[in-house]
This record gives C-alpha cells, sequence and structure tokens, in this order.
C-alpha cells in the first residue's frame, strides 16, 4: 500500500470509528437488548407451551416500539447453533449469551439481557376461580455480567376461570386469550426498568424526555478492529 494509500484508508477508519462510537440517536446508536425466558422452577411456564411465545413476542414489540434494539433468542440459536432447551437453569443461559458476545457475529451480540419467568396460580372462590399470573426477572449487563434490575409483575385484570368443567388445557387457553394484554403491562415495567438501566451505565442523560429517551443514547461498546495485509509500521502510523 503506498503512503498516498494508506493517508485515505486511515481516514477511512477513522471515519468509521467516530461513526461507531457516537452516539446519536439513530437505529444504529440504540441500545441492544436480548429476551430470553427460563423455566427451571417446575411452577414456570414451560417454553415450549404457546403462552410463553405470546408473552415473549408481546415483551419483544413493547421495547422495540420504545427504541430498543432486541435481539431475538430464536435468531441466536439460527446463526450461532444455540439451543434454548426447555427447563434449563437460568446460569446456563446467561452464559450461552455471554458466549454470543464472544463470537464475531455483530449482529447476535447485545449489551443487556432481560430474563424473565412466567407464573400461573389458580386462587379458588365461592362460586369461581381466579387465574393470577405473576411474571419475575432481571435485567443484566452482559459486559460486567452485574445485575441491573429486577422487576415482578401480578396481573392487575382479574381473569377468571369456570370452577367445574375446566381442566388444565382449559387453563392454559384461559391463559393464552389474556397473553398479550398481560405481557403488553409488564412489558412498560420493564422498559422503566431498561431506561434507568441505561441511564447508569451512561447511555442516558438525565433530562426529561420520551419513553425511549434512554434506549437512543446508546451504552459505550468497545470494537477490535483487526488489520489484514498491513505491516506493524503501517497499522501504527
Amino acid at each position: 500500500m503506498t503512503k498516498f494509500g494508506f493517508k485515505w484508508f486511515s481516514r477511512i477508519l477513522l471515519a468509521v470509528g467516530v461513526a461507531l462510537a457516537v452516539p446519536n440517536g439513530s437505529a444504529t446508536a440504540q441500545t441492544r437488548v436480548v429476551v430470553t425466558g427460563e423455566d427451571s422452577n417446575k411452577n414456570s411456564t414451560a417454553r415450549t407451551d404457546e403462552v410463553f411465545r405470546r408473552v415473549i413476542s408481546q415483551l419483544q414489540e413493547s421495547m422495540s416500539r420504545s427504541g430498543y434494539q432486541v435481539i431475538d433468542e430464536d435468531m441466536l440459536g439460527v446463526k450461532l447453533g444455540f439451543s434454548f432447551n426447555s427447563r434449563r437453569p437460568k446460569t446456563e443461559l446467561i452464559e450461552t449469551l455471554m458466549l454470543a458476545n464472544q463470537t464475531e457475529d455483530a449482529t447476535v451480540q447485545s449489551r443487556l439481557a432481560v430474563v424473565f419467568a412466567i407464573f400461573p396460580q389458580i386462587k379458588k372462590m365461592s362460586v369461581s376461580r381466579k387465574l393470577e399470573v405473576r411474571i419475575r426477572g432481571d435485567i443484566y449487563d452482559l459486559e460486567s455480567m452485574r445485575p441491573l434490575a429486577n422487576f415482578e409483575y401480578k396481573n392487575k385484570k382479574a381473569i377468571l376461570v369456570p370452577k367445574r368443567d375446566c381442566d388444565s388445557m382449559c387453563i392454559s387457553e384461559k391463559l393464552g386469550e389474556n397473553a398479550r394484554d398481560v405481557a403488553r403491562e409488564v412489558g412498560d415495567v420493564i422498559v422503566q426498568k431498561l431506561n434507568i438501566a441505561v441511564k447508569q451505565l451512561g447511555g442516558g442523560s438525565g433530562g426529561s424526555g420520551g419513553t425511549g429517551a434512554a434506549s437512543n443514547m446508546a451504552i459505550p461498546k468497545t470494537f477490535n478492529l483487526t488489520l489484514i495485509r498491513m505491516k506493524a509500521t503501517q497499522a501504527l502510523g
């Protein structure tokens, strides 16, 4: 490479570095979040259940609408060959997400992780039964492996279930009918927690703004650039 060509190449690298490092509120500057569920507790809804799929889909939509760039766990599985099996411990899920961040594929890397579990419970009443849904979880910083926040939600609207002639399949269907509404409400809670977490990590400002104000201020992330077929003196020049 000629000296003239190297100077222009260096300027291009500098421009790319500035574009990657400076938050500007655009789509590329959004904070990347991966959403996954854990069902290690036998009382929690299994990942294979249709209710789980409806909830995680609505949570992802809520975060996307608030300005977060959501990384789907199914995409991780397809691109990296990972398997998110049912009834896995939460520690294994976190390890899998950390491993994804160590790959060279930037499209599957994320800074924050939201890990949640769904706990349905039936409460008996005199004339009927009431279905309560509790969703709890944690938000992690995958770079430092620190828990940043936790959340817990219980449905506000009563979900009534017949006292008789309603088995486990019937109850599951009732939960499925209300899954999106429940997930939409808990999604609002998670977004608020995420906004606070992003500001704590230096990605947002303390001023007033919309729901997605913090999400559009990217958390700084380090990228390693490998220069191929260049001498050390050229790379350092």
